[in-house]
């Protein structure tokens, strides 16, 4: 049985709101990254790239055409994938004072940049350029066009001022969950090889 060591970047912490949700920033880039390195010991580079590519292409299959870097011989795996973004249902005030219920609601998706770096019995992932984007219908062109909603997750406030901040403020807190639970999906994928339903 494979031994497992986590290795975990300390990272310079900013705060985004006034409730202090902090996320993990890169001090190079000034863009939140979510990091992390796990050795993996008896496992080759090569083992380590199939089992990542493997893992993107069962669990983010819409998003395969978006592979950036695919390079087995260095072990380096780039894609910008993606998660959808929901208004949680809630209880809410209408223009008469009176509480309605509204239904958990579509609201756009994170579209982040997947960094897999691995050698041998090792590898470096990083989760960083996390956007809000949604798709627009156009006119003119007849077609659906991604554009930047709520933009990048660095942003005080939302683009789109049709999200308050409070919104704002629960789509990114939606990114913090999600990617900590991605990152601990692959990472048992990677171990056991095995595909299981995603919590993210």
């Amino acid at each position: 049985m494979k031994h497992l060591f986590f290795s975990f970047y300390i990272f310079i912490s900013v705060t985004l709101n006034a409730q202090n949700l902090s996320l993990p920033v890169d001090s190079t880039t000034g863009r939140v990254a979510f990091k992390e390195t796990v050795n993996i010991y008896n496992t080759s580079q090569s083992q380590l790239f199939t089992r990542a590519h493997e893992w993107i292409n069962f669990y983010f299959k819409s998003d395969k055409e978006y592979i950036l870097v695919n390079d087995k011989a260095v072990g380096k795996l780039t894609s910008a994938l993606h998660f959808d973004v929901t208004i949680p249902a809630r209880d809410t005030l209408n223009a008469n004072n009176e509480t309605i219920h509204v239904k958990k609601t579509d609201a756009g998706y994170w579209r982040f940049s997947f960094i897999f770096e691995a050698k041998d019995g090792r590898y470096k992932l990083i989760l960083t350029d996390f956007t809000h984007n949604e798709k627009v219908f156009s006119n003119l062109t007849q077609t659906y066009n991604e554009v930047a909603s709520g933009g990048k997750i660095e942003n005080q406030n939302a683009l789109n001022s049709k999200y308050p901040n409070k919104t704002w403020l629960e789509f990114k807190q939606q990114v913090e969950t999600r990617a900590k639970k991605l990152i601990v999906n692959l990472q048992n994928y990677i171990v056991d090889h095995k595909f299981k339903e995603p919590t993210w």
